[in-house]
């Protein structure tokens, strides 16, 4: 590894041309990229559509939605970028087993983990759960009618749910700033 630091090194103050990195080198970036790449745990791939979730930004900042793998029903820092939601408008997506979604407002205040899972009981079909991923701020949760719960920094809450319940989200000061909706496979059709 050392030899080619130094060649690197070298090769980067005489050239700036890809040609003039020697061939050894190459291979020790090939090495090192395949390791790379297999040191990384590997994702469960399933397709096995739940249902489908309406992402609506409500504050005065977009929301970034992103798509997570989970390992092991574990949400892993592994994500993809799924769509930027402008204030009043909605993002639709499947929801599928192995996967969660990471909410984020363009300003970094609100960071929230999404977690969908089938539940055993008919009457509610799903279980919903959020995480509050800042470690500063507490977010309200209003679920129901009239039901709030505060999700304080890092913590988490669940609840059984069917198709047509909205979530909503608020920061401290009470500015709305996201809704969760689940949606039912049939309104696809």
């Amino acid at each position: 590894v050392a030899f080619w630091l130094n060649t690197v090194a070298d090769t980067a103050t005489t050239s700036h041309y890809p040609q003039a990195i020697p061939e050894m080198s190459k291979l020790w970036v090939l090495l090192l990229g395949a390791l790379t790449v297999t040191a990384a745990p590997a994702a469960k791939k399933t397709d096995a559509k739940l249902s489908t979730v309406s992402f609506r930004c409500e504050g005065n900042s977009q929301l970034g939605v992103l798509e997570a793998d989970k390992v092991d029903d574990k949400p892993v820092v592994f994500e993809r970028t799924r769509s930027v939601v402008p204030k009043g408008h909605n993002f639709v997506t499947p929801v599928t087993k192995g996967r969660a979604f990471v909410l984020r407002t363009q300003d970094f205040k609100f960071k929230m983990l999404v977690d969908i899972v089938e539940n055993d009981k008919p009457d509610y079909p799903f279980k919903i759960g959020f995480t509050n991923l800042d470690v500063d701020a507490a977010v309200e949760l209003k679920h129901g009618k009239s039901e709030y719960v505060w999700l304080n920094p890092t913590s988490n809450a669940w609840q059984a749910t069917h198709a047509h319940q909205p979530f909503e989200f608020r920061s401290s000061d009470g500015q709305h700033i996201a809704t969760v909706t689940l949606m039912d496979l049939k309104d696809e059709l």
